[in-house]
């Protein structure tokens, strides 16, 4: 990305701020208020989705936990193995998707905080070849992803590898 793109990213996100709709937000939350309700969620996620793209990122539909499985093995496959580094199950929207991408032969870790002075903990989780996280809210008008880290949403999950992947609800357009 030339720093002229960044640049127009950036601005983008700060005309986007005032219109964001993030989930639980309030009109009285500074800097964070509902869009206008009249804007159908299909539209959203057709925003969401080119705007995300213009990016550079891709939006996968997975209907099942098998689908979402399929996904993120066939992103480990193309980035050479099947190491993952993950939040905790209860942070992810999909029920069992660890144990699911373990019997389909992958590697998940997780992060945990008490690990990180330690520097074999530290080298798996660099081999990462794909991090795994939810989001707390997309704004579609920039293509953007909120993540929020805190217990058992480990920030280097979304930073560290290669490839990230967010698990997103269609309530969060």
């Amino acid at each position: 990305m030339t720093p002229a793109e960044r640049q127009a990213m950036r601005e983008s996100i700060r005309q986007a701020l005032g219109t964001a709709v993030l989930p639980a937000g309030s009109p009285e939350h500074p800097g964070v208020y509902r869009a206008d309700p009249a804007t159908a969620p299909a539209d959203l996620l057709d925003r969401f989705t080119r705007e995300l793209e213009a990016l550079g990122g891709f939006v996968h539909h997975a209907p099942s936990t098998n689908a979402v499985v399929d996904i993120i093995t066939g992103l480990a496959d193309r980035e050479g193995g099947r190491r993952l580094l993950a939040w905790d199950d209860a942070e992810l929207p999909v029920p069992g998707l660890r144990e699911s991408l373990e019997a389909a032969g992958c590697q998940v870790t997780r992060q945990q905080p008490r690990q990180a002075q330690d520097s074999t903990a530290r080298a798996v989780w660099a081999d990462a070849t794909v991090g795994v996280t939810s989001a707390t809210a997309c704004l579609a008008q920039t293509g953007s992803l909120v993540v929020i880290s805190g217990p058992g949403r480990g920030r280097l999950v979304s930073l560290l590898t290669p490839i990230h992947v967010a698990l997103v609800t269609r309530d969060l357009l």
